[in-house]
């Protein structure tokens, strides 16, 4: 295990994002990793820290345009370094980087 894995067991055990805070999906600790959330086990199975890599090695898309636009639509507007509009306008780019390299390849 990872050292950032036992940090992320530690805010676990100690109640962060318990059902007293309910906040499941929001950032998993102000000094947590900007892509950090907190999710319920699909069958209430406990809780556990995700972020939007993890997403990514469970859904893999072999294109780093489709990675890059699931990350911005994950979080848009809430990164902190641009707006959700940006976030929005750059994610429609990636894919459309996407499609035109698809385009290109198939002719």
């Amino acid at each position: 295990m990872s050292h950032y894995d036992e940090q992320r067991e530690e805010q676990l055990s100690s109640g962060l994002g318990s059902a007293g805070s309910g906040i499941y999906g929001k950032p998993a600790a102000p000094q947590a990793n900007k892509y950090d959330r907190i999710i319920v086990g699909k069958y209430g199975s406990g809780k556990c820290v995700i972020d939007v890599y993890r997403v990514l090695n469970a859904f893999p898309t072999s294109s780093p345009e489709i990675d890059h636009s699931v990350k911005k639509l994950l979080a848009a507007g809430k990164r902190g370094a641009k707006d959700e509009l940006q976030d929005l306008r750059e994610a429609i780019q990636s894919i459309e980087a996407r499609i035109n390299y698809l385009l290109e390849t198939q002719a």
